[in-house]
């Protein structure tokens, strides 16, 4: 796992003030998505060829959606561990702790990523997190507290991957 993360890298696009659509990765994004603006997008690649995934962040306040569109099959089980090594580095123990009830179910819920498909993470003030697949909502967990250090996986201070944060916060300076 170590040796993955290690070789992960993503290339990086300065996303311009309300696009109407961009391309990231061979993905056409529109510039709004369920109302949210485009806020930054970015491709995650292994090495130096092969496509894994193109993220793309949508906000508008305390309201945002993470869209992961896949290349290829991403096993669930490989998420999962990213997303829990991830939270570890981000979370004190404690926290960790309190939300691995959520992050289970959250994880119970998760869907094989498939080439072609999409999933999105959105959050909103009055229902938390919702995540959904091709559109489709799967599971809504109503905590607003989860639902902001879920996203420390892609925006915490220790991310899976520093430059695709950078690209989904649009920090390409």
């Amino acid at each position: 796992m170590k040796r993955f993360l290690a070789i992960l890298f993503t290339c990086l696009l300065a996303v311009p003030a309300h696009p109407e659509r961009v391309t990231v990765g061979g993905i056409e994004l529109p510039g709004t998505r369920n109302g949210l603006p485009l806020k930054g997008a970015g491709l995650l690649r292994k090495g130096l060829l092969f496509k894994i995934y193109t993220g793309a962040l949508y906000q508008r306040g305390e309201e945002l959606q993470l869209d992961i569109h896949y290349f290829h099959t991403t096993p669930k089980k490989h998420m999962i561990s990213v997303a829990e090594k991830t939270l570890r580095q981000n979370l004190a123990e404690e926290d960790f702790q309190r939300h691995l009830p959520l992050m289970e179910k959250l994880h119970r819920a998760y869907l094989d990523g498939k080439k072609g498909s999409v999933a999105s993470l959105r959050i909103h003030p009055d229902s938390g997190l919702i995540y959904l697949f091709n559109d489709a909502p799967i599971i809504t967990i109503p905590c607003r507290d989860f639902a902001n250090d879920y996203l420390k996986i892609w925006l915490g201070e220790k991310p899976a991957s520093e430059t695709m944060k950078r690209a989904l916060l649009n920090e390409n300076g």
